[in-house]
């Protein structure tokens, strides 16, 4: 049954790319992907003709299903980070409440060197670490601090800063009026 499902998603997946490539002529379309399996408790993922491209034994799990240019794995030495598709580590994800950041208008938190910035999930960096306090965005712009501190009570943890500002999605601060 299993079996059944891969090949239906793949099937489904080619006619998709199919049809986009036949009716869209001026823009690209990625086709080439490869799909999450577990072989023997292991993430690994497949080609669309089934075979495996990457046999990643130091993954806890993936939370990519289908993997066209980058991947967010668990890995067993570095935490939750993005891979590209020689397995490099492209960045650190940010976790809040034990988990991988979530995506938000198109963009997720990355930390690097203590510092927090944006990536898309083409594995782009959009905005560099750079903040070592940054929420996710929400209608075009994030709450950041250059200046903050965190703070632990019992289970929970939250920033605080006398100044906080706001930034676009190319980094830019808001000035507000």
């Amino acid at each position: 049954m299993k079996n059944i499902f891969i090949i239906l998603v793949i099937l489904l997946s080619y006619s998709a790319c199919d049809y986009a490539q036949n009716n869209k002529k001026d823009e690209p379309i990625e086709c080439d992907f490869l799909i999450l399996t577990k072989e023997e408790e292991k993430v690994t993922y497949k080609d669309t003709a089934g075979n495996i491209v990457i046999d990643a034994k130091d993954y806890l799990m993936s939370l990519t299903d289908t993997f066209y240019t980058m991947a967010i794995v668990l890995d067993i030495n570095q935490g939750f980070i993005g891979i590209d598709r020689q397995q490099n580590r492209m960045f650190n994800i940010f976790v809040y409440d034990n988990y991988p950041d979530s995506v938000s208008e198109g963009l997720f938190r990355i930390i690097e060197e203590g510092k927090i910035g944006y990536a898309n999930l083409s594995g782009d960096i959009i905005i560099k670490p750079q903040f070592p306090c940054a929420y996710p965005f929400k209608n075009g712009k994030a709450k950041v601090s250059i200046d903050c501190v965190g703070i632990k009570e019992d289970e929970y943890s939250f920033w605080e800063s006398e100044n906080w500002f706001f930034i676009d999605k190319k980094g830019n601060k808001i000035i507000e009026e």
